[in-house]
C-alpha cells in the first residue's frame, strides 16, 4: 500500500476500523462508550500505519498478558482479521491483547482513572500528571479526569519510552502532515515529551511526538477549538 501522508488517509483508516469496531460492539455484553471506540480506533489507527511503513515493534506489555485468557480474545481476534483483510497487513499479536483489554469491559478504562492505575507504570502515569496539568495550564484544555485518554495515551507511552531507552528509532510517514495540518496537537504532544525529558534526561524525536499528536485529535474536537 502507498505511503500514509495526509489527514484524509488517516481519517479513512479510522473510519474503516471504527466501522469494525462498531459492528463487534453490538455483539458485547456490555457495550463499549462512543469514547472508547474512539480511542480504539486510533490506537488501531497508529498500529496500522507503523506495520504499514515497516515502523512497527512488537509491544510489550506484561500488565495485559492476562487479557489473552480472556472470552473476549475471539472478538479481539476477530477485528484484527478483519483490519488485516481491509489493510491488507498482518497484525502482531500483542494487538490482540490490546484490543481484548479494551472490549473486556473490566472496569478498567470507562470507570475512573484509578481503575487503570495497575495497566501504567508509575512513573508513566506521573507523566501523564503532570504534563495534563501543564496543558491546562498553558493551553486551557482540561484533559486531566479524560480517563479514556489517559489510559490509551499510557499504554502508548510504555512503548515509546521503552524505545527511547533501548535507543530504538521509529519512522513516522505522517510527521511533516501533522505538524503543519495539526499544529495544536503536535504542541500538546510536545508538551508531553517536556515531560518525558524531565524524567529520564533524553526526549522521544518528532517522529514519535507526531504519533503521540494523533492521540489528541478527537480530545481537542470535543473542546470545539
Amino acid at each position: 500500500m502507498d505511503a500514509i501522508n495526509s489527514n484524509k488517509e488517516i481519517a479513512h483508516i479510522k473510519d474503516n476500523i471504527t466501522g469494525i469496531i462498531n459492528r463487534y460492539n453490538a455483539k458485547l455484553i456490555d457495550c463499549l462508550s462512543p469514547s472508547t471506540i474512539h480511542h480504539l480506533a486510533t490506537h488501531l489507527t497508529i498500529a496500522v500505519i507503523r506495520i504499514q511503513s515497516k515502523n512497527y515493534i512488537p509491544l510489550s506489555i506484561s500488565q495485559i498478558a492476562s487479557i489473552l485468557d480472556h472470552k473476549i480474545v475471539e472478538h479481539a481476534k476477530n477485528i484484527c482479521q478483519e483490519i488485516q483483510q481491509e489493510c491488507n497487513i498482518v497484525i502482531p499479536e500483542g494487538e490482540v491483547a490490546v484490543i481484548s483489554m479494551y472490549l473486556s469491559k473490566s472496569r478498567l478504562l470507562d470507570v475512573e482513572i484509578k481503575s487503570g492505575y495497575d495497566l501504567l507504570d508509575k512513573e508513566v502515569f506521573d507523566i501523564l500528571n503532570n504534563a495534563m496539568s501543564d496543558i491546562y495550564k498553558v493551553y486551557d484544555f482540561d484533559f486531566r479526569y479524560n480517563d479514556n485518554l489517559w489510559i490509551a495515551m499510557g499504554l502508548h507511552l510504555i512503548s515509546a519510552i521503552e524505545r527511547l531507552q533501548n535507543h530504538k528509532m521509529i519512522e513516522n510517514p505522517l510527521t511533516n502532515n501533522i505538524k503543519k495540518e495539526n499544529s495544536l496537537a503536535f504542541s500538546l504532544a510536545n508538551i508531553v515529551n517536556s515531560t518525558i525529558e524531565k524524567q529520564y534526561n533524553a526526549s522521544l524525536s518528532e517522529d514519535e511526538v507526531a504519533f503521540i499528536a494523533i492521540h489528541f485529535l478527537d480530545a481537542i474536537k470535543e473542546y470545539g477549538k
